[in-house]
C-alpha cells in the first residue's frame, strides 16, 4: 500500500523505481517458493514459519530506513521471500495440524484474518500520512515482530513442529 510512497517520498525514484521495487517484491516471493522447492522435505516447518514471521517484520520495520535504491532492493527481496514462506507454511501447518473436524473453521478463520488485509492498508495509510512512510513501516514491522512473539508463547509447541 505504502511503495508508490516509498519510491517517492523515501527513495526519490521515479515511476521506473516504483517499477523495479515492484517487480523485486515478486521476484522475492518466488525465490522463496522455489528455495523451500530446492531444499524438499523441510522437518521442522513450524520452526521455519516462526523465523519467516520475524524476518517478515524486521525486513519490513527496516525497509523505512533504506537509504538508497541498492538497500532496498535487498530488503524487499527478502522480505518478501519471507512474506512467501510464511503464507505458504501457515497452510501447511493449518492442513497438518488442525484435526479434520476443525479444519473448516480454522480456515474460515484465516479467511476472515486475510480478509482484514484492508484495515491494515487504511492504517499504514494513516500512519504515513501523520508521521511518515518510515514510522509506517517501522511500526507495522515492529507489529508483525510482536505478533510473531506471541505466536511462539502461545504456540511454544510450533518451534518443534
Amino acid at each position: 500500500a505504502l511503495m508508490p510512497s516509498f519510491a517517492r517520498d523515501v527513495l526519490d525514484i521515479g515511476a521506473e523505481g516504483l517499477g523495479l521495487l515492484t517487480a523485486i517484491f515478486a521476484a522475492g516471493g518466488m525465490l522463496g517458493i522455489l528455495l523451500v522447492s530446492v531444499f524438499g522435505e523441510i522437518r521442522r516447518q513450524g520452526l521455519v514459519f516462526i523465523v519467516a514471521l520475524h524476518v517478515f517484520g524486521g525486513a519490513l520495520l527496516i525497509l523505512g530506513f533504506a537509504p538508497n535504491l541498492y538497500v532496498a532492493i535487498i530488503v524487499i527481496l527478502v522480505m518478501s521471500a519471507m512474506m512467501a514462506l510464511s503464507d505458504l507454511f501457515s497452510q501447511t501447518l493449518m492442513q497438518r495440524l488442525v484435526p479434520n473436524d476443525l479444519r473448516g473453521r480454522a480456515m474460515g478463520a484465516w479467511t476472515a484474518a486475510v480478509g482484514t488485509a484492508p484495515v491494515g492498508n487504511l492504517t499504514i495509510g494513516a500512519l504515513a500520512s501523520i508521521f511518515g512512510v518510515t514510522a509506517a513501516l517501522a511500526f507495522h514491522g515492529a507489529g508483525l515482530i510482536a505478533v510473531a512473539v506471541i505466536t511462539v508463547s502461545v504456540f511454544g509447541k510450533l518451534r518443534r513442529v
